[in-house]
């Protein structure tokens, strides 16, 4: 094409674009609805009798990118319970001016507490009014329910509401359509730690499991079984995590990917010199704070150059350490376990 025809090439899509349907509207006077997912507004979710679903654990907060969560645990006790179990949130705020809407809080809740609703119209002029407190997103109540602190209505125990879901009984007055999801697994007895975590993987058999003992074999023919394992091996290049099992000969095939080394062999021969990798639920709390300090170093750097850098590299680092042992003290689980 002769280079004098670009322009009228690129007026072209300027001119195609007049003729078709507008997508703007005149908002606020229209609104058009959202999608049946949209990441809005928080809803901190009730109980069909009243009780909150938020056990204070504190994994949103750690979840959150953005650091835009605050999370306060409570013990609930016989004169006054606000939720199933030992523990509820005392204080539950989310500063809306940090919050990105990017849902992972809601991922990370192990009790399905935590949801997002449709509701879009946060703007505000105050920065105070942008930081909602557990007042404001609590859930109303729906008749029926009665307003905490009283008794367990629905059984003894916390268990008995959490199987409440898999019986068809919830209570979620304003969910996104599609927004459904499965409630968090329980103590494995009542008033123990929750089996749940965020991330991760695991194999576990249920206790209301029709046929443990078949789901037992099951269990130990994917870990102990040697020649399912190397078969497994050549499909996917994952070492067996069972050590006797490194002697198979499918680790010693060439691979031609690999310019026909045997990485099984490899591999194998590797992992023992491998450091092991220790997680914690504060990691993605630490990186973030990591990042922060980096970041507050570099401008410094930027503006005042190397002057001062040790001292200000130093209170960065000591502040971020000091913020990420905040949080963990916060958990109670993590202090048992030390």
């Amino acid at each position: 094409m002769p280079e004098f025809l670009g322009p009228v090439k690129g007026f072209g899509v300027t001119f195609r674009q007049m003729f078709r349907k507008v997508d703007t509207v005149e908002y606020p006077e229209v609104k058009e609805p959202t999608a049946p997912r949209y990441h809005g507004r928080h809803q901190l979710n009730r109980w069909p009798d009243g009780l909150e679903k938020c056990i204070g654990c504190e994994l949103c907060a750690w979840a959150c990118p953005a650091d835009a969560i605050y999370v306060e645990g409570g013990d609930n006790t016989p004169e006054e319970r606000f939720s199933p179990g030992e523990r509820f949130g005392a204080v539950y705020q989310i500063n809306y001016l940090r919050c990105i809407l990017c849902g992972l809080c809601v991922e990370a809740c192990p009790t399905r507490a935590l949801t997002m609703t449709n509701e879009y119209e946060l703007a505000d002029d105050s920065r105070e009014s942008l930081i909602w407190t557990k007042e404001q997103l609590l859930a109303p109540l729906l008749p029926g329910m009665e307003q905490p602190p009283h008794d367990m209505r629905l059984g003894q125990t916390e268990r008995d509401y959490y199987n409440l879901r898999s019986a068809g009984v919830v209570a979620e007055p304003v969910l996104a359509p599609g927004s459904e999801g499965e409630a968090g697994v329980p103590a494995w007895t009542p008033g123990g730690r929750r089996t749940s975590v965020w991330g991760g993987t695991g194999l576990m058999i249920m206790k209301a499991s029709k046929n443990p003992e078949l789901a037992w074999e099951l269990a130990k023919y994917l870990y102990f079984d040697e020649a399912s394992l190397g078969q497994r091996f050549t499909e996917t290049n994952i070492v067996p995590v069972l050590k006797d099992a490194w002697t198979r000969p499918e680790l010693d095939a060439p691979n031609p990917y690999f310019s026909n080394q045997p990485i099984g062999r490899m591999y194998a021969e590797l992992a023992p010199d491998t450091p092991p990798i220790y997680s914690s639920p504060v990691d993605a709390v630490a990186r973030a704070k990591l990042n922060e300090a980096f970041s507050r170093c570099l401008e410094s750097y930027k503006r005042h150059g190397e002057a001062g850098l040790p001292g200000t590299i130093r209170a960065e680092l000591a502040r971020a350490a000091a913020d990420v042992r905040r949080m963990a003290d916060r958990n109670h689980a993590l202090a048992e376990a030390e």
